[in-house]
């Protein structure tokens, strides 16, 4: 039973990394991409927030859901978007350069909101919007990443993310003994964390070295190490989710896996931080 659980579990994982990939190429498609995993993500915490509520919330509650989901990527968008392109353009002179820099920082500050309010004041039936806030910034980021530097800048993303979970793995599994958080996520502990953190910074910096067009800076080396340790907290906060709701997979779509929001809690924390290193290192 094991072996064909990791069977599956390999399957799914090497499927999974071909579509990213393959889509990375093309950045619509990558935007499509996302745009279903976004979906899938929202339909998974939507069900975690069912269960902790117990209750389902209405068909209005899910409509402002999505609205206001489509409100944020927008305005996150035109203010990526004039920072990039639109700062020496004549047409936009009359928007004053600090507004869209402005609203990038209002927007980070409402997504910290939004996850302490679900992290600690998840019980409470209005915090249920604030999961909208948690998914739309996150991988809206993601999407204008693809756009606006390329799919190396992607590729780099992925394989930070994906590092830190194979390396935690592994040093967890042969030298874990020490548990960081056992009532919240029994298994994650300081050894696998601590390995982790430094074989993601090893695979970021390698990999910025021979295919990013820019010199590693001093940011760069403290943003490949503090990403890791974002993302890590990406992966605990969602097991406090899950714990409260009593299920141990947030869905059953990828066999092994979990669900897709499974795949992806440590990558929008991921995501977040290193859309804004883009943007202070490569504006």
């Amino acid at each position: 039973m094991k072996s064909t659980n990791l069977y599956n579990r390999i399957q799914i994982g090497i499927i999974g990394v071909l579509l990213i990939a393959i889509c990375t190429v093309y950045s619509l498609q990558f935007a499509f991409l996302f745009a279903i995993i976004w979906t899938l993500c929202a339909i998974e915490v939507g069900q975690i927030l069912n269960r902790i509520h117990r209750h389902k919330h209405t068909s209005a509650q899910v409509l402002i859901w999505i609205l206001f989901s489509l409100l944020l990527s927008f305005i996150l968008s035109i203010s990526y978007y004039y920072i990039h392109e639109c700062a020496s353009s004549p047409y936009t002179s009359f928007i004053p350069p600090i507004l869209p820099i402005l609203c990038l920082v209002l927007l980070l500050i409402l997504w910290l909101f939004s996850v302490s309010q679900l992290f600690f004041h998840v019980q409470k039936k209005p915090v249920f919007y604030t999961g909208a806030i948690y998914l739309a910034i996150p991988f809206t980021l993601t999407i204008l990443i693809r756009f606006f530097y390329g799919w190396e800048y992607i590729a780099l993303l992925f394989l930070g993310t994906w590092s830190m979970d194979i390396f935690s793995y592994i040093f967890g599994m042969t030298l874990g003994k020490h548990k960081i958080a056992p009532t919240l996520s029994p298994k994650k502990s300081w050894e696998g964390f601590i390995g982790g953190s430094i074989g993601s910074m090893v695979c970021f910096l390698l990999f910025f070295y021979f295919l990013i067009p820019h010199p590693i800076t001093v940011a760069t080396w403290i943003f490949s190490l503090l990403l890791p340790i974002i993302s890590f907290f990406g992966d605990l906060f969602q097991s406090k989710l899950k714990r409260l709701a009593q299920v141990k997979d947030s869905g059953n779509i990828l066999q092994g896996h979990g669900g897709v929001w499974d795949r992806f809690d440590g990558l929008l924390f991921y995501a977040l931080g290193f859309g804004f290193y883009l943007l202070v290192v490569f504006p």
